[in-house]
C-alpha cells in the first residue's frame, strides 16, 4: 500500500514538474523537489522495516505460543513456543501446514471458528488438542480476526498456552478432594457412632455408679451389723469363758476334796476316773485361755515396726530347745530379711509354727527342721519345713479352722487353735498362709509378708456420685 502511494506521488510530482517546465521553471528546482521526495521515501521505508523487525522479534520471544493462520487454516507464521507446544521440529520450516491436524475433534474446530467469526476475537478458549506425535493435550487459546481496508477477513492471529499439566493437576486435585470428602464422611460417621456409643456407655456408667453407691450403702450397713455381731460374739465368748471357769473350779475343788478325804478308801478304778476328770478340766482350762487369746487377737491393733526376723526366730528356737532337751533336732536357718510388722504377733506366728514342727516330728529318730524364705516383687515368703508325719492334702482346707485337727488327741496333743491364730495374724498383716505336705514325708508351712510399709487397718472408702 505504501509503494503504490509513493508511485502515485512521484507521478504527480512528474506531472507538476512538466507543467512547471512548460511554465518556464528552472530545471534545478525540479531536481531539488525530486531529491526531497526520494529521501522522504527512503526514511519511511527504513522506519517501516525497523517496526516490522521489532514486531517479529517481540513475537519470536513471546512466552506464549503465537501463530498467524490464513482463513482456510494454513500456517503463515509462528514462534518457537508454538513449535514446542505442538512438538514441531525446531530445525524445519513448518509454514504452509494445515492446523486442522492439531485438533482432536473437527467439530470442536468448527465451533471455535464460528465463535471467532461471530465475535471477532476470543479469549481463554480451551481446546482439546494433540501434538504432531498424537499425544493429547489441553491448550488455552486467545485469537483475533485480522481484516483489510474493505473489512474483509484475511488471517487469524492467536496465542496459545499449554495447560495440560494444570489440567492434570486439577483433575488429581478433584480426585483427591473426592477421596477426602469420602474419608471425611466416613470418619464423621465413625465419630458419630463412637459418640453415640460413648453416650450409651456414659448412661451405663451412671447406672453402674448409682448401683455402686447403693451397694456401698448396703455394704456399710452390713459392716455395721457385722461389727455389732462381732462385739456381741466377743462379749459372748468372754462371758462364756468366764462362766465356764466357775464350774471347772468346782469340779477341780470337789476332785481334790475326794482325793484328800477318800483317797485311801477309793478303789483303783475310781482313782483313775478322778485323774481323768482332773486332766480333762486342765485341758478345758487351757482351751478356754486360748479361746480368750484368739478372741482378743481379733480386736488387737497392730503396732508395726521394723523387725529383724533373724533375732525373732533365734529367740523362739532357743525357747523351744529349753522344752525339748532330750531330743536331737537338726536346725537349719537361712539369713532372713527385715520386715515391717507387729513383733509380738509375728513372734506368736513363729512360736505356733515351730511348735507344730517340733510336735509332729516327735516320733522321728532324727528330726530336721529348716527355716528359710523366698521373695517376689511385692512379698517375702517365709517357710518352715520338717520331716514329720505330714498330712493328706485333701484335708488341707481344714488346717486353719478353729478346733480343726488332722490328727487325733491321742496321737498328738493340741487344742486346734494355733494354726487359726497364725492365719488371723498373717491376714492382719495383708499376707497369706498355706501348707504343702504328704503323709509320712513331712510338711512345709508358708506365710507371706508385704515388702512395703502399710497400715492394714486403714480403709479408704470412695463414694462415687453421678447424675442420670
Amino acid at each position: 500500500m505504501i509503494d503504490a502511494l509513493v508511485v502515485s506521488l512521484l507521478l504527480l510530482v512528474g506531472i507538476r514538474l512538466m507543467a512547471i517546465c512548460f511554465a518556464g521553471i528552472s530545471i534545478v528546482v525540479l531536481i531539488a523537489i525530486i531529491f526531497f521526495f526520494h529521501r522522504k521515501y527512503n526514511i519511511s521505508t527504513r522506519s517501516l522495516k525497523k517496526s516490522e523487525e521489532e514486531y517479529r522479534g517481540m513475537i519470536k520471544n513471546l512466552m506464549e505460543g503465537f501463530n498467524s493462520v490464513s482463513i482456510d487454516g494454513i500456517l503463515l507464521d509462528y514462534n518457537k513456543e508454538f513449535a514446542r507446544i505442538f512438538n514441531l521440529d525446531p530445525e524445519m520450516d513448518h509454514r504452509g501446514i494445515h492446523l486442522s491436524q492439531f485438533w482432536q475433534n473437527p467439530i470442536d474446530r468448527e465451533a471455535y471458528l464460528n465463535e471467532l467469526f461471530k465475535c471477532g476475537a476470543i479469549r481463554h478458549y480451551e481446546i482439546n488438542a494433540k501434538t504432531t506425535t498424537g499425544d493429547s493435550m489441553s491448550v488455552l487459546a486467545s485469537a483475533r480476526l485480522i481484516r483489510d481496508e474493505q473489512n474483509k477477513p484475511i488471517r487469524i492471529e492467536g496465542c496459545y498456552l499449554d495447560i495440560t499439566g494444570i489440567r492434570q493437576s486439577t483433575s488429581e486435585l478433584n480426585e483427591l478432594k473426592t477421596k477426602l470428602e469420602i474419608i471425611v464422611e466416613k470418619r464423621t460417621n465413625e465419630l458419630r457412632e463412637k459418640v453415640e456409643k460413648l453416650h450409651k456407655s456414659e448412661k451405663a456408667m451412671l447406672y453402674m455408679v448409682e448401683d455402686l453407691n447403693n451397694l456401698t450403702t448396703e455394704l456399710q450397713d452390713e459392716k455395721r451389723k457385722l461389727e455389732l455381731s462381732n462385739k456381741e460374739l466377743e462379749a459372748f465368748s468372754y462371758s462364756v469363758s468366764h462362766d465356764l471357769r466357775a464350774p471347772l473350779r468346782h469340779i477341780n475343788g470337789y476332785v481334790e476334796m475326794l482325793n484328800e478325804k477318800y483317797n485311801l478308801d477309793l478303789p483303783q478304778q475310781a482313782q483313775h476316773y478322778l485323774s481323768v476328770i482332773t486332766n480333762a478340766t486342765k485341758q478345758m482350762g487351757i482351751l478356754i485361755d486360748e479361746l480368750l487369746q484368739f478372741s482378743r487377737m481379733g480386736r488387737q491393733e497392730l503396732r508395726k515396726t521394723q523387725i529383724d526376723m533373724n533375732d525373732l526366730v533365734d529367740q523362739v528356737i532357743e525357747s523351744a530347745k529349753q522344752n525339748i532337751q532330750p531330743r536331737d533336732i537338726a536346725w537349719t536357718k537361712q539369713k532372713l530379711p527385715r520386715v515391717f510388722g507387729d513383733s509380738t504377733l509375728l513372734k506368736q506366728v513363729w512360736i505356733n509354727l515351730l511348735d507344730n514342727a517340733v510336735k509332729y516330728t516327735s516320733k522321728n529318730e532324727k528330726t530336721k527342721i529348716e527355716i528359710g524364705f523366698t521373695e517376689n516383687e511385692t512379698h517375702f515368703v517365709f517357710f518352715i519345713r520338717d520331716n514329720g508325719v505330714g498330712f493328706d492334702m485333701r484335708y488341707a482346707h481344714k488346717l486353719f479352722g478353729v478346733f480343726q485337727r488332722l490328727h487325733s488327741q491321742a496321737e498328738f496333743e493340741g487344742t486346734g487353735i494355733g494354726l487359726a491364730s497364725v492365719q488371723r495374724i498373717i491376714h492382719k498383716h495383708n499376707g497369706q498362709v498355706w501348707a504343702e505336705a504328704s503323709p509320712d514325708k513331712g510338711a512345709t508351712f508358708f506365710f507371706s509378708i508385704p515388702k512395703t510399709e502399710r497400715n492394714d487397718h486403714e480403709r479408704v472408702e470412695i463414694y462415687i456420685t453421678g447424675r442420670r
